[in-house]
């Protein structure tokens, strides 16, 4: 890591000069508008975040950025940086919960990147229609189900945290068996899901570490998640 890091300082101290060089270039030689412009591209250009080992903590730490240099915030361990969260959503296709969250969630500027399996139906069925030999029944769902599962096994371990919504009208095996997943991978997940389901669901609400009953509720533990700040109801 040390290495990596020497390694990365060196080259940006390359960059820099260069970009600096550049500019002084542009700056004396070229018209204010194409200096400006240049300017322009080395600010936005260097969004880099350095780091390095703190060897008295045994933690990460920011070092000071260059002077007039803009830093990208990164989930970095052990940093005071703001980490965009990953939320996996996983459950019913077939209402619109799903947009009710993303749209809240922007509506609040919580940091947080939504992922989710195919939710067309129609398209999740056939996800192995494409592979040979053309089957029906159990291989025709067998096939497909493997294929989906590249996806949803890769965001579900990729992600920070999920919702699980079980809907009223069909019954969401597949959003059990994310939880499941969820469970076994230490993944820390919110169930959605009305009341009357609370019985039926006890296993699976038992490994939540939150159950909510609207998609509001689901926002609200998001963004204290996020920001430490809660707003309920908003």
């Amino acid at each position: 890591w040390n290495i990596s890091v020497s390694i990365l300082s060196s080259h940006l101290r390359v960059f820099f000069t260069a970009v600096d060089a550049l500019s002084k270039t542009t700056l004396e030689g070229r018209p204010t508008d194409r200096a400006s412009e240049v300017l322009s591209v080395r600010k936005a250009a260097a969004t880099l975040v350095l780091v390095e080992e703190e060897r008295e903590l045994g933690r990460m730490k920011l070092l000071p950025a260059p002077e007039g240099v803009s830093v990208l915030r990164r989930r970095l361990p052990g940093t005071i940086s703001p980490m965009i969260w990953n939320v996996y959503l996983s459950g019913e296709v077939h209402t619109d919960w799903r947009d009710a969250i993303h749209h809240e969630a922007k509506e609040r500027g919580l940091p947080v990147r939504f992922t989710s399996a195919v939710t067309e139906h129609a398209a999740s069925d056939a996800a192995g229609d494409a592979l040979p030999p053309s089957s029906e029944g159990f291989w025709r769902d067998h096939k497909s189900a493997k294929v989906n599962a590249i996806r949803t096994r890769t965001l579900i371990a990729q992600c920070d945290i999920a919702v699980v919504r079980f809907g009223d009208q069909y019954k969401q095996w597949n959003a059990a068996f994310d939880a499941g997943q969820l469970a076994a991978l230490g993944k820390p997940y919110i169930t959605l899901h009305k009341d009357d389901l609370v019985h039926a669901l006890k296993e699976v609400d038992g490994a939540a570490l939150a159950w909510a009953s609207t998609t509001a509720q689901v926002v609200d533990v998001l963004e204290y998640v996020a920001k430490g700040s809660p707003q309920p109801g908003e």
